[in-house]
């Protein structure tokens, strides 16, 4: 089955054995599988993979520091989330 999903061929689909597809009917059991609703219950492990394009990249956007690190007065503190503290 799961090879059937990735090649679509059904003749190979036809030889299989009733042992070997599990399904009492090969031709029922072609046309449920190339149904893209039905497709999307299969477990994952079997059923195609979603194809991923990229977005076009645009780079990195310029970012403005929230504050200068080298700023007179700013000094580290352990209790800042960002780490930084005026001084008073």
């Amino acid at each position: 089955m799961a090879q059937f999903l990735q090649d679509d061929d059904l003749g190979r689909l036809l030889t299989l054995s009733q042992e070997e597809l599990a399904y009492p009917d090969p031709m029922f059991l072609a046309t449920c599988l190339r149904n893209e609703q039905l497709r999307a219950f299969l477990p994952a492990s079997i059923r195609p993979s979603v194809g991923l394009t990229p977005r076009r990249a645009s780079g990195f956007r310029p970012c403005k520091p929230r504050f200068d690190i080298y700023e007179p007065g700013v000094e580290r503190s352990s209790g800042n989330p960002a780490g930084y503290s005026k001084s008073v």
